[in-house]
């Protein structure tokens, strides 16, 4: 493929996943709150919006993976580029298992971090539970998602994203519909869409470059150093970002109400 045909192609697919996923979140929104309510999604959002506070332990290992696999990819050393995938796979993945440790521990606690009322505290310890687990398979899987990135496949990035978003909208319609635990169903559908989107990009890499593979032999010391020096190098600019978006949620949660979450939920989603 021609770079300029590459470049029209990354374009449309990026603005029609968009514009999709943007329908696409306003009908699954109005659904959400038509079904369980302000409170309800207020309260799911809080618990997903966690993942993001553990994202931070991440800092730009994410970047740092796409930089140097996309750099190595382009000289072909292969071997290279495997060191970085493998030694990346294993910082992320254990970031994600200990957070999934960590949301072990602050499940009895829910309802005080997140002000969340007492009649929701069995469905919220179950729902952080699952988030846990959800934020180690998609830490450890997270490594082909930026492989995808650093091959500039955007279009099948795309698809992986859309794909991902129509599973988790059609989970939250059978789930709600059926009258599962509310909490428990929007929590679960948005951690099996993540893990889906995560699954596909395994497949595109499989596809696209079959040279590029995990093994634990190919686990470096030397990248290493070089991931977390760039993770570490990022953690400014990834606090600011929590401290903008999800202090704003907090703040809102102790200080108001969870309708106020809801609200600004409601407005990041129309925003972007």
């Amino acid at each position: 493929m021609s770079l300029f045909k590459k470049l029209v192609v990354n374009a449309a697919s990026i603005y029609a996943a968009k514009i999709f996923e943007g329908l696409l979140q306003l009908v699954i929104l109005a659904f959400i709150l038509k079904q369980v309510g302000k409170e309800y999604y207020a309260a799911a959002l809080l618990i997903i919006s966690f993942q993001v506070t553990i994202d931070l332990a991440r800092g730009g290992m994410q970047k740092a993976t796409l930089k140097y696999i996309s750099e190595y990819n382009a000289r072909s050393e292969y071997n290279g580029a495997n060191s970085v995938l493998s030694t990346s796979t294993i910082m992320q993945g254990t970031i994600g298992i200990m957070g999934f440790i960590v949301c072990l521990i602050i499940a009895p606690y829910t309802t005080s971090i997140f002000a969340i009322p007492l009649q929701m505290q069995r469905e919220s310890q179950w729902a952080i539970a699952l988030l846990g687990i959800g934020i180690a398979v998609s830490f450890i899987i997270s490594p082909w998602y930026n492989s995808v990135c650093a091959e500039e496949r955007y279009d099948l990035l795309s698809i992986a994203m859309v794909g991902g978003k129509v599973l988790r909208a059609l989970l939250i319609l059978i789930l709600l519909l059926f009258e599962s635990p509310s909490l428990i169903s929007i929590v679960l559908a948005t951690i099996v869409g993540t893990v889906f989107e995560r699954i596909l990009c395994i497949y595109f890499i499989k596809r696209i470059n079959p040279n590029l593979k995990f093994n634990f032999k190919n686990v470096s010391h030397r990248y290493f150093k070089i991931i977390l020096q760039f993770s570490l190098f990022d953690f400014f600019h990834t606090l600011s970002s929590l401290l903008y978006s999800q202090g704003s949620f907090y703040l809102a949660a102790h200080l108001i109400s969870l309708n106020a979450v809801a609200n600004l939920g409601l407005l990041v989603t129309f925003v972007h």
